[in-house]
C-alpha cells in the first residue's frame, strides 16, 4: 500500500520497515520493490531481528544481498549487551544496528574500561541506536557513553509533545515541548 500512494514527500525522510526473512525472500518483496522509484530507496532502512538472522543465517546473507542490490539499507535490531560481546556490525553489512537498552547499562557506563565500551567501538557507536529507553535518564546515560541515536517510548512522547500545538499554561507566559533529548535520526 505504501508504495501505491502518490509521492507526497514522505519517502525523502529515513524511516523502517521490521520483515522476516521469509517476507525479504517472498514475491511480496519483489511486487513492494517494483513499486518504489530507485532514488527512494536509500532513504528506507529494512529492519531485520537479530534472532531471525542467527536462527537462518543462510537466508540473511542471501537477503542481505538481494536488500544491499536494490539499494536499501539495512538495520538489525535486538542486539542485547550480551550478544554485542559476539557481533560485529561491518561483517553483517548492517549499516545500522539496535542495541537494546536494560538495567545493566547505568552499572557499564560507570567503568570506561567495561568490555562494552570496545564493543561500541568495534560496531561504531555513531551506527548504533540505544532503543526501548523509557525516560530522561536512559538518554542522559546513553548520551554520557557516546551514543546519539535513540528510540523508545520516551522518544516517541517526546515528538509527540513537539507535534503537537502548544497549550497556553494559565501560569505561565509561554509552554513549550520539553527538549532534553534529541529526536531520533535514523
Amino acid at each position: 500500500r505504501l508504495a501505491a500512494k502518490p509521492d507526497d514527500g514522505a519517502l525523502q525522510k529515513n524511516f523502517s520497515l521490521n520483515l522476516n526473512l521469509s517476507t525479504i525472500l517472498s514475491p511480496d518483496f519483489l511486487n513492494f520493490d517494483e513499486n518504489i522509484a530507485p532514488e527512494n530507496k536509500s532513504s528506507i532502512f529494512i529492519e531485520i531481528s537479530a534472532d531471525d538472522i542467527f536462527s537462518d543465517v543462510a537466508s540473511y546473507i542471501m537477503a542481505k544481498s538481494f536488500i544491499k542490490a536494490c539499494g536499501y539499507r539495512i538495520c538489525i535490531d535486538g542486539i542485547t549487551t550480551q550478544s554485542l560481546r559476539y557481533f560485529n556490525r561491518k561483517d553483517t553489512g548492517a549499516d545500522i544496528i539496535k542495541l537494546i537498552w536494560n538495567s545493566k547499562i547505568p552499572l557499564m557506563s560507570t567503568d570506561p574500561k567495561a568490555p562494552i565500551f570496545e564493543d561500541l567501538a568495534r560496531n561504531d557507536i555513531t551506527k548504533i541506536v540505544l532503543s526501548r529507553v523509557g525516560n530522561a535518564a536512559s538518554v542522559a546515560i546513553g548520551k554520557s557513553m557516546g551514543f546519539n541515536l535513540f528510540q523508545g517510548n520516551y522518544i516517541t512522547d517526546l515528538m509527540k509533545s513537539k507535534e503537537a500545538p502548544a497549550v497556553p499554561n494559565p501560569t505561565s507566559a509561554s509552554a513549550s515541548a520539553p527538549t532534553s533529548a534529541p529526536a531520533p535520526s535514523v
